[in-house]
């Protein structure tokens, strides 16, 4: 299955753009670290914006997010030497509700998180190793200035991250993220909590459990799903992934039950919109009242490649046999002026679909 993409980029107008854009062998990618290390130590955090802004593709806007990324968590060190490492763990929170609630923004006690990960050796040769009670909103994480996180390394963490609440309004099951964000000192040149974390079967279901303890609420049940530590830079966009995942999950199963108890497998209408989003659409030409539909945000570096074989690859698992791709973007708003989620019925008598 493909789809175009409806996402639109820069024209390669900055130096870091075209070096990123170049990054698809390992002399491209030792440039373009270069080049982001040269703008971390000049301070120029304009240029890092710019350059983002001017990526001319999705590949050479991931390669330059993992640049900065990596630039920012391992700054240059003697041997020997040690170094503060920052890392965020991403939460994805699937909260069942039987009517409005809420999830705490912090932990009682972060604490028992780092002893339990520090029991089973998890940590490896990180010291000092510390986590934030604070369940942390990927907006602030995708928000942060490399240079001042670079600045961290010898001037101190932040004194601390604002807690977000997880709001329910309803009845129903719903899919959140948040982060819990740490920091440990880590001699150069070994391995650091993100390596050495990086299996999460290893650690993964005692934190489920203890997490899930800590974020008790009345009338809600939370189940928290871990998932590896990232670079603080990084750690966004692969909760989002992580979420987005799960969401999805969600939705394909609760949907299809509701299709096959009412009048069997739906067709699924997947389709790309201006809003640089995927929608696909369950709907049934026996009931054209039945339909369903899900909203998948498409950010800069994502590979939507990846993004349409994953969901590809569950409808298939989920043996639904009927699924169609349109084949050009579409509007936000269909003809009525509502969000337009196309029907089978729909994308068959305006050749949409392949």
């Amino acid at each position: 299955m493909r789809l175009p993409d409806p996402r639109t980029y820069g024209n390669a107008d900055h130096l870091l753009a075209r070096l990123a854009a170049a990054a698809c062998d390992a002399a491209g990618r030792s440039a373009l670290a270069a080049a982001v290390r040269e703008a971390l130590a000049r301070g120029d955090s304009a240029a890092l914006q710019a350059a983002r802004a001017a990526v001319p593709d999705a590949a050479s806007s991931a390669a330059l997010t993992a640049a900065i990324a990596e630039a920012v968590d391992t700054p240059a060190a003697e041997p020997g030497s040690v170094a503060l490492r920052f890392f965020a763990i991403p939460l994805v929170l699937v909260v069942g509700a039987r009517g409005p609630g809420q999830v705490a923004g912090a932990l009682p006690d972060a604490g028992e998180i780092a002893r339990l990960l520090e029991e089973q050796g998890v940590l490896g040769p990180t010291r000092n190793f510390g986590l934030s009670n604070a369940l942390v909103d990927a907006d602030v994480l995708e928000r942060l200035d490399p240079v001042t996180v670079r600045g961290w390394a010898t001037a101190g963490a932040p004194r601390g991250w604002d807690p977000a609440p997880v709001a329910v309004a309803a009845r129903g099951e719903e899919v959140h993220l948040r982060f819990l964000v740490g920091a440990g000192l880590t001699a150069a040149g070994a391995p650091a909590f993100i390596e050495t974390g990086a299996n999460i079967a290893a650690w993964g279901m005692s934190i489920t459990r203890v997490l899930a303890a800590q974020l008790r609420a009345p009338g809600l049940d939370v189940l928290p799903l871990p998932r590896p530590p990232a670079r603080l830079l990084s750690a966004a966009a692969a909760g989002r992934q992580a979420q987005l995942a799960a969401a999805f999950d969600l939705f394909v199963s609760n949907a299809l039950r509701r299709f096959r108890m009412a009048v069997g497998d739906p067709v699924a209408v997947v389709s790309a919109h201006e809003t640089c989003e995927i929608r696909v659409t369950f709907s049934s030409p026996l009931d054209e009242s039945l339909h369903d539909g899900f909203r998948w945000p498409l950010y800069p570096a994502d590979d939507i490649t990846a993004v349409t074989e994953g969901i590809a690859a569950l409808l298939a698992e989920c043996r639904i046999g009927d699924v169609r791709a349109v084949g050009r973007v579409l509007p936000d708003l269909s003809p009525a002026g509502a969000p337009w989620f196309p029907r089978s019925a729909e994308a068959e008598r305006t050749g949409m679909a392949d």
